[in-house]
């Protein structure tokens, strides 16, 4: 089997996508506003997704998954989303008292 590494304009486009969706999801989680205000799960759920987004590009592109057999792809993306989605819910579920 043969594999292609991505090119270097590939490398410097999912980088600055990267580094667009991390201020994203800092300005939508609030990251710099110094506030202790809880989030609402819409915008868990946002961040999360966004999450997913950046996980996947650096599995595809860094890590060239996308030149792998769709296994593979399958596996890292069922269990992206399962860690994703058990934050989200853990995130729902109110705390015990």
């Amino acid at each position: 089997m043969r594999f292609t590494l991505p090119n270097k304009n590939l490398l410097i486009v999912t980088w600055l996508l990267l580094m667009a969706l991390t201020l994203a999801s800092m300005y939508w989680g609030k990251a710099s506003s110094g506030s202790q205000e809880v989030l609402g799960l819409s915008w868990v759920g946002l961040v999360l997704a966004v999450t997913v987004i950046k996980a996947r590009q650096i599995l595809y592109v860094y890590l060239n998954l996308r030149q792998s057999t769709g296994g593979w792809r399958a596996f890292f993306m069922a269990f992206l989303l399962a860690v994703c989605l058990g934050i989200g819910l853990t995130y729902a579920v109110p705390p015990f008292n």
